[in-house]
């Protein structure tokens, strides 16, 4: 990121995040330090990065056919604990290292989310239209579920006597 094809934002003072991505590929990692930089391709000029008050917005807008090659990278201070998450990836691809949250809201559109370390949230709302979400371990007092087509693989923490799961399947 540290090359010249980047623009970054550096943030800091923020409790949400709120992120909204139609098209592209969002990945989410930590670094040593202290701030919550965010990077976009130094030609992309339709993402939008704000910071309104405690909360960071990052907004990723296409029509499906316009370019979809949108790239978007979080570093995120190791053991940052959010307030509030919300991702919203409608046909944008995510790689998220590990995350904490007092509150995570996912929703995956026709697209793949992958949480390859440990997210941390008090509760936490997973919602798939048709596509995967793959968290690798998750820890969370508070677990909904939703999945109209699609894969939804969660590695809980803990035992499985710890959990008790009451679900539908429609299709």
């Amino acid at each position: 990121e540290d090359s010249g094809d980047w623009k970054c934002t550096m943030v800091s003072g923020v409790r949400n995040l709120d992120i909204e991505m139609a098209v592209g590929d969002l990945q989410i990692s930590t670094h040593t330090g202290k701030d919550i930089k965010v990077y976009v391709d130094q030609s992309d000029s339709k993402t939008e990065v704000n910071q309104d008050g405690d909360e960071l917005e990052i907004r990723v807008k296409n029509r499906w056919w316009e370019d979809k090659d949108r790239k978007v990278r979080i570093r995120i201070p190791e053991d940052y604990v959010w307030k509030e998450v919300d991702l919203d990836l409608k046909a944008a691809n995510g790689l998220v290292e590990s995350l904490k949250a007092k509150e995570l809201s996912v929703i995956v559109g026709a697209a793949s989310l992958e949480m390859t370390g440990k997210v941390e949230a008090e509760i936490s709302e997973w919602s798939l239209g048709a596509g995967s979400i793959d968290v690798k371990q998750l820890a969370s007092d508070d677990i909904s579920v939703q999945c109209a087509a699609g894969e939804v693989l969660l590695g809980l923490d803990g035992e499985e006597e710890d959990y008790f799961l009451d679900g539908e399947v429609s299709a």
